[in-house]
């Protein structure tokens, strides 16, 4: 079977993960409005953002499984079947911070079957000097989702309401699922992920175009990547979800806070997409880009921290929150393609589910972090709980060039 070009390949994936992961950021953008009409504070936004990840933590290993199994147009097309579902509960029977809470962790599941699912159907069908770039380009798609959230603030939330918000979400979703190409692979080989012959697994690439060179990965390094992913991506998570709130919180109106957020994902987005073209031109770079770009998100979580703390002169207070929100989700969460590329190259026969692997890390940061998040800032000031974020992001640092060390070239 003659598969789809590259471009269509990333292009599909990218699609399918803004459709997968804009309901939390919908809920994060218009945080404020649902706060007011369901009538819960920090804390139970936290709790329906920690659903949403953990859902997504939950289904992350037998999302990757399925794909290897059954393929990645099927993959995709549940997870996005399942998000649109998600979504639907949440603009006609979302009454509550648990009836919320239940929808989001409908919806996270839907990231299980996509993410797993795009990293099978990349690894498939770009060839392997490029990989990089797709994977980057493949996960600026959820800074993309954070954009439109962000830009929904002042153009939905404002005139039609949250609820219509989430509806357009369902249509997009399903808009999405329709486009799902069956030839999304090129020749696709079906893995059981755990029956695989070792000698098949040796033998034979994911596809011809990728040409890898399969070695028996190491469980370690994939482990500390997914530790990475669980302590960076939850403070990113934590970030991103709070950035509006805690903004709002300290002065800034809801439509500015909304436009902040939006200009922050976007320098994510070129993040993402930068450093996935510079570990194509350097293989060995993936992780040590990865250290680097935490820390300096790292950096924008203490400037949240100062400003949120009043430990600037006012005259600056505008500029450093715009910086440091900038920093903190640019470079903060701008990595992920990264350490799924990193992840794919260390087991190339079995993508989806070293994607899982990854993804699972991901998972868990963004359900413990956003709720713990939440209860610090609720209990002590979003100083303290920005301060928590920029300590776990170095602790990322850390994790990650462990794993480096121990992957070597592979990764």
């Amino acid at each position: 079977m003659v598969g789809v070009s590259p471009v269509r390949a990333v292009v599909t994936v990218a699609a399918s993960l803004i459709a997968a992961s804009l309901p939390v950021f919908l809920l994060s953008a218009l945080a404020p409005s649902i706060q007011l009409d369901l009538g819960f504070g920090e804390a139970g936004l936290g709790i329906a953002v920690a659903a949403f990840f953990l859902a997504a933590a939950v289904s992350s290993v037998p999302g990757g499984r399925f794909a290897d199994r059954f393929g990645a147009p099927v993959s995709l097309r549940t997870g996005l079947a399942i998000a649109a579902s998600g979504s639907l509960l949440v603009a006609l029977f979302a009454g509550s911070r648990w009836s919320l809470a239940g929808a989001m962790f409908l919806g996270g599941t839907a990231l299980g079957f996509v993410d797993t699912g795009g990293a099978r159907a990349i690894s498939a069908a770009v060839p392997v000097t490029r990989q990089g770039f797709a994977f980057g380009s493949k996960e600026a798609s959820i800074p993309a989702a954070s954009f439109l959230a962000g830009a929904s603030v002042p153009l939905l939330g404002a005139h039609l309401g949250w609820r219509p918000a989430f509806g357009i979400g369902v249509g997009f979703a399903a808009l999405v699922g329709g486009l799902v190409s069956s030839r999304l692979e090129q020749n696709p080989r079906r893995v059981d992920p755990d029956h695989e012959p070792a000698s098949t697994r040796a033998d034979h690439p994911v596809s011809e175009r990728t040409h890898h060179a399969v070695t028996p990965a190491s469980a370690w390094p994939l482990v500390l990547l997914s530790i990475t992913a669980a302590l960076g991506g939850g403070a990113a998570a934590a970030t991103t979800a709070f950035l509006v709130a805690s903004s709002v919180t300290g002065g800034l109106a809801a439509g500015s806070a909304g436009t902040l957020l939006a200009v922050a994902s976007a320098v994510a987005i070129g993040a993402r997409l930068g450093v996935g073209a510079a570990a194509d031109r350097r293989a060995s770079a993936a992780v040590p880009l990865v250290a680097g770009m935490l820390a300096i998100g790292g950096a924008g979580a203490i400037g949240l921290a100062s400003a949120s703390a009043g430990l600037v002169p006012a005259w600056s207070a505008g500029p450093v929150l715009v910086v440091s929100a900038v920093l903190a989700i640019g470079a903060g969460w701008g990595w992920t393609g990264l350490v799924f590329l990193a992840a794919v190259r260390l087991d190339p026969a079995r993508p989806a589910k070293a994607a899982g692997i990854v993804l699972v890390g991901l998972g868990i940061g963004g359900a413990v972090a956003p709720a713990s998040f939440g209860g610090v800032a609720g209990l002590a000031g979003y100083a303290t709980a920005w301060t928590i974020a920029a300590a776990a992001m170095f602790l990322a640092v850390a994790t990650a060039t462990l794993a480096h060390r121990l992957a070597g070239s592979r990764a």
